[in-house]
């Protein structure tokens, strides 16, 4: 079994390809995930309610609270598209 030697200069090296690539992923996945505005569906699983529920929360500008989310103001924090 033959035995390999790690310098200094290797790992100086791993670490700086590392927290490149670190880095790329990173900045490669805040470009991508960031929306400005949610689509119906994904207010509804958030909120874990039902699309009449929604519409009715728009209509009147109710401020809902639940135990996982707590959203302020439909009216305006968010506009949402059918």
């Amino acid at each position: 079994m033959a035995a390999t030697i790690i310098t200094p200069d290797d790992l100086h090296k791993f670490k700086e390809d590392l927290l490149s690539d670190i880095q790329r992923l990173l900045t490669q996945r805040h470009t991508t995930s960031a929306r400005k505005w949610l689509k119906s569906n994904d207010v509804r699983r958030l909120l874990l309610v039902s699309p009449g529920t929604l519409q009715n929360l728009r209509v009147n500008g109710t401020r809902y609270r639940s135990q996982r989310l707590e959203v302020s103001s439909f009216t305006t924090m968010m506009t949402f598209r059918k």
